[in-house]
């Protein structure tokens, strides 16, 4: 995987759940699809009503819904600003809490009344946030500052990695405090410890 390909030979050994936030090509490649001859177990949580869903795939609709995917506490907000479909994903396993966007995100922050209604409904479910994957489409330093997470991911800019670096840049110019690590390459690996906050 350090090569920002996923190879389930590597991961065979583990059970693998797979979250997918809507059907644009740069977020759902349905080559993912055969990983499940692969990984018996895998499950694949959809982030709305896919018609590649099987049976025990779950399925996100456009209501907020809190489910237990095999130990794993899912959340969803909905949005269709890319005129299709899609949710966000609150994620809580392991005492990890994490949030992966998928492309949640608008130009104007938090003057979007839905953008800003779901960072709220997050941040009131996430009051301990570790990790927050976020694309760079606006204004999401005030989005940051309210669900004040441990570590910002930035992301949705493949091929265009040093953007990442700006970004970090932008977050700290504004007076954030908060470790944004800027991936410089797909695959690039990280490893976080979760250690209590002061």
């Amino acid at each position: 995987m350090g090569d920002g390909w996923v190879d389930p030979g590597e991961i065979e050994r583990f059970h693998v759940v797979v979250f997918v936030s809507h059907a644009h090509s740069d977020h759902f490649d349905p080559a993912i699809l055969a990983w499940r001859s692969q990984l018996p177990s895998v499950r694949f949580v959809f982030g709305w009503p896919a018609e590649q869903a099987r049976t025990p795939d779950v399925v996100f609709t456009d209501a907020r819904e809190t489910r237990n995917v095999d130990g794993i506490r899912v959340l969803n907000v909905h949005h269709a600003f890319d005129g299709i479909p899609e949710s966000a994903f609150l994620v809580q396993v392991d005492g990890l809490t994490l949030i992966h966007s998928g492309d949640h995100d608008h130009s104007l922050g938090l003057s979007e009344p839905v953008f800003r209604d779901n960072i709220e409904y997050l941040r009131e479910n996430a009051p301990d946030l570790d990790l927050l994957f976020i694309p760079t489409f606006g204004d999401e330093v005030d989005a940051i500052r309210l669900l004040d997470p441990t570590v910002v991911f930035p992301m949705h800019d493949g091929g265009a990695e040093r953007q990442y670096g700006l970004f970090a840049q932008e977050v700290a110019r504004r007076g954030l405090d908060v470790e944004v690590w800027a991936a410089p390459r797909p695959g690039a690996c990280m490893v976080y410890r979760r250690t209590p906050r002061p």
